[in-house]
């Protein structure tokens, strides 16, 4: 690692650049051990990137192992659209993540992979820029959200805790406490000790004084793990209450709980007890300068010893006895020891069949075959028949969180579900004839998913923050939680998908709510998801909206959130409309008179040519001459129409497809046909359709050919090479190529073979 190491990293603010495109960097000022201080520049993409690379690094204090052992901080991923509203909400987030970075243990925070992130890079010192363009423009993090401490700096969230009884500092490091001292706790030692500061007095004092506001019990606590870790005495201790356990220096434990007033239930053998965690060093691990350390300090005293306890909540804190520690221990100890016989006895049994088995008579099955999907068809009843039709319409796989694939019960627990789904799955929805009832088409949003059925309306499920599920918002909603009651009869369960980012650890997640949508002026034909709306388009030409509406997305007049779908109006009223769009916050429609009309985030030029606000809150017709158009797409900062002539017209922000000279346009610019693949020679050739991801383009032929272009995030093109593409560039694909949908750094085709 060496001897640099950072001290410490504050959150400054963030720029608006607008080189080579419009985009976003947070500053940093970053404090390294030599006292000096540098101030760098990173995307958040960057960040994430960091943070991804460091969870690999460290797979255990990232919890990929056992959630339990997490320390790395979270991060939310980057959104699809990242405007300027989300980066400056997610100021506070990042400073708390950067303030618990510096603070892991040295093995991570001290690393090469984090010391080289933030060293002074060269356009750090000089910021690639174009005399042409705009200068950037800075926001810088207002001073009341920074706590004014010395050596604790930053826009952090502080924890407030209450002593429950008084406290005399015995060293000039401590700071001492009455009964009733609110604090706001710096740090969190795992030995015990907390760095806390009330009013301008700062120090060390022990956890076991203090007490949460909420509870009793401290929500950060970790659940028993009998399995243990391995540790290793530093120092010897002899018991003063009968629950603790007397060890010698150098004697090997395992940590079977971690408590955070620290004293760690421990076990020795068969015996459990409690010993003080600044006494145990991790097996395996470096000693350094702990011993030193351990001599200064004393271990913090135990909450049982605390005399005159004046807590404000009515019942104690919950408290395992050491009789439960052992019983549960010796029961994993004896679990544990039959697994490893059943796994000698299957080894014993494999060894076993590799005699010759001529003499052997055939193993006869324990359970008899299953009959076949036509042998119940034709011999069982009605109600046997029914239950094994195959009313699978289409499945969903990926993240989970917000039950946007519907509650994914666990086969481990019936009562939790899965925060990731890693293989396709069904999802059951509540339909009257599922027999009969088809599902037309699904569409997803950032955590909210919509499915559009035949004869039954639209079925809306995941997060409604905003409306966007077009139900009533409920105030404080968990779209996580154990199973409750099924709100629907099982017996009328049918299948449904969606699609989301992969993952892959069972939590107690899901919600069994499914909403069904019907109020519309005639049947819905379309369904589309944004960030955090969605729009319906009915079989009448209108146009319904609902969900989030800060920069104008739902169309109707205003910038507030709408619960229920409600038509919109603006220049669409009585026009026909045969096509909508969206992906972030913008919104595009097409009229069968091959009219375009846009409304909602203006910030990358996508509606320019109506407004110069970066908001539209009412649908617009833009007027542009470039022919009848037949289809629109919307990205995150760039837009693509389609006209019946097969011209194909892109404007906004980005990688537009005409080299790398045009980055920015509020007026449509056609892409050549010949990139295309139109010559002379073949004039039929021409595009068919078009589509968008966050900052990349896909058009398809009429041939079945696939061309692409835009940010190649993580080689999202296919192209065979990760460099971004200025210019069309057709996908080698061993078919042809029906459709395409394009995500944020990824991308999927449905291709029909050519045999």
């Amino acid at each position: 690692m060496g001897d640099v190491f950072i001290r410490h990293i504050e959150l400054l603010g963030y720029e608006k650049r607008f080189f080579p495109s419009q985009h976003y960097v947070y500053m940093f000022l970053v404090k390294w051990n030599d006292l000096s201080e540098k101030v760098v520049y990173r995307r958040f993409t960057e960040i994430y990137e960091f943070h991804k690379a460091l969870k690999e690094m460290f797979p255990i204090e990232s919890g990929d192992i056992n959630i339990e052992n997490r320390i790395i901080p979270h991060l939310p991923a980057p959104k699809w659209f990242d405007g300027q509203r989300s980066t400056e909400n997610r100021q506070g987030t990042l400073a708390e993540y950067c303030y618990a970075l510096v603070n892991l243990p040295h093995k991570i925070s001290r690393c090469l992979h984090v010391v080289s992130f933030f060293k002074v890079r060269h356009d750090d010192m000089n910021p690639v820029s174009d005399s042409q363009n705009k200068k950037p423009e800075v926001f810088l993090l207002p001073k009341d959200s920074k706590k004014n401490l010395a050596d604790i700096t930053g826009p952090i969230v502080l924890q407030t805790y209450r002593a429950i009884a008084d406290y005399e500092k015995s060293s000039t490091s401590e700071m001492a406490l009455k009964a009733g001292d609110m604090v706001d706790v710096v740090e969190k030692s795992e030995n015990g000790w907390w760095f806390c500061q009330l009013k301008n007095k700062r120090g060390w004092v022990p956890a076991a004084y203090l007490e949460p506001m909420d509870g009793p019990d401290e929500s950060e606590e970790q659940d028993p793990n009998y399995a243990g870790e391995l540790y290793t005495v530093q120092k010897s201790y002899t018991a003063v209450e009968e629950d603790e356990l007397t060890l010698k220096e150098g004697d090997t434990i395992e940590v079977i709980h971690k408590l955070l007033d620290g004293w760690w239930v421990v076990r020795k053998d068969e015996t459990t007890g409690y010993y003080p965690a600044m006494y145990l060093q991790k097996a395996g691990e470096v000693n350094t300068s702990v011993k030193s350390e351990l001599r200064n300090r004393g271990a913090p005293p135990r909450r049982s010893t605390i005399r005159n306890v004046k807590s404000i909540h009515r019942q104690g804190r919950k408290q395992i006895s050491q009789e439960t520690y052992r019983r549960n221990s010796r029961k994993y100890i004896q679990n544990h020891r039959k697994m490893q016989g059943n796994s000698q006895n299957k080894a014993n049994v494999i060894i076993e069949k590799k005699e010759p088995e001529n003499n052997k008579p055939k193993a006869q099955p324990a359970v008899p075959p299953r009959p076949s999907k036509d042998l119940i068809l034709n011999r069982c009843t009605e109600s046997t028949r029914s239950k094994i039709l195959d009313i699978t319409k289409v499945w969903g796989m990926g993240l989970n969180k917000d039950s946007q694939l519907g509650f994914q019960r666990s086969r481990r627990d019936q009562t939790k579900a899965y925060e990731y789904v890693l293989e396709p799955s069904p999802i059951p929805l509540p339909l009257e004839k599922p027999q009969q009832t088809r599902v037309l088409q699904v569409s997803c949003g950032r955590a909210h998913s919509l499915v559009l059925t035949d004869s039954e309306g639209v079925f809306t499920m995941g997060n409604n923050s905003f409306g966007q599920c077009g139900r009533k918002v409920v105030e404080d909603e968990i779209y996580r939680g154990y199973a409750r009651s099924a709100l629907y009869d099982r017996s009328s369960e049918i299948l449904c998908v969606a699609f989301s980012l992969l993952g892959g650890r069972l939590v107690s997640s899901g919600s069994h709510l499914i909403h069904q949508l019907k109020e519309f002026d005639s049947e819905v034909v379309q369904v589309v998801c944004g960030q955090d709306h969605s729009l319906f388009r009915t079989k009448k030409g209108s146009v319904y909206a609902c969900g989030w509406g800060a920069d104008g997305q739902t169309g109707l007049g205003h910038y507030n959130i709408t619960s229920v779908p409600t038509q919109l109006h603006g220049d669409i009223a009585g026009v026909n409309i045969i096509q909508v769009s969206s992906y972030g916050d913008c919104c595009l429609a097409v009229s069968d008179e091959g009219d375009v009309f846009g409304w909602g985030n203006s910030e990358y030029l996508q509606l320019a040519s109506v407004t110069e606000t970066t908001q539209v809150n009412v649908p617009r017709h833009l007027p542009f001459k470039i022919g009848k158009v037949k289809e629109a797409a919307c990205g995150g900062t760039g837009n693509v129409v389609l006209t019946e002539e097969g011209n194909v017209f892109v404007w906004g922000y980005g990688i537009l497809g005409k080299g790398p000279n045009l980055i920015e346009t509020a007026v449509p610019e056609m892409i050549p046909p010949s990139l295309f693949g139109w010559t002379d020679s073949s004039p039929d050739i021409r595009v068919a359709h078009v589509r968008c991801g966050l900052s990349q383009f896909a058009a398809l032929t009429n041939r079945g050919e696939l061309f692409v272009w835009g940010k190649n995030l993580r080689g999202c093109l296919g192209t065979g090479r990760m460099e971004d593409q200025y210019f069309p560039w057709r996908v080698t694909v061993p078919g042809e190529v029906v459709d395409v949908a394009c995500g944020v750094d990824h991308m999927v085709s449905m291709v029909k073979s050519f045999t």
